[in-house]
């Protein structure tokens, strides 16, 4: 079975769940199924499914540019002085202590040089 016959029976099918089978001769349920046929060939490029894949190729590519730029950064942090790494600055008071967060790495520990 070509494609164009696969169409032809597609269609036969479909009118006879309709009950309409008989609206059209096999000669134009014949030219109806190469019209499909012809038609699903193009499909791809109508939709851009062809050049798709390319285009998410190119997509991911980016991502993973931007997160090996991500990964340098962060691998060229430095670890904080002003809390040694922790995040957090605690003050000592003679009846309570006072902790907040760093303000040179925002709580992270670490900061660029």
């Amino acid at each position: 079975m070509d494609r164009a016959e696969y169409w032809e029976e597609a269609i036969g099918e479909a009118l006879c769940s309709i009950d309409k089978f008989d609206l059209f001769t096999k000669e134009e349920l014949k030219e109806l199924g190469q019209g499909l046929a012809t038609s699903a060939d193009c499909e791809s490029m109508a939709f851009g499914w062809d050049v798709a894949s390319s285009n998410r190729s190119a997509e991911l590519r980016r991502n993973e540019d931007d997160l090996r730029k991500e990964l340098a950064r962060e691998r060229a942090k430095i670890i904080c002085r002003s809390c040694n790494g922790s995040g957090s600055i605690t003050l000592p008071g003679p009846y309570h202590s006072a902790t907040s967060q760093c303000f040179k790495c925002h709580g992270d520990g670490r900061h660029d040089p």
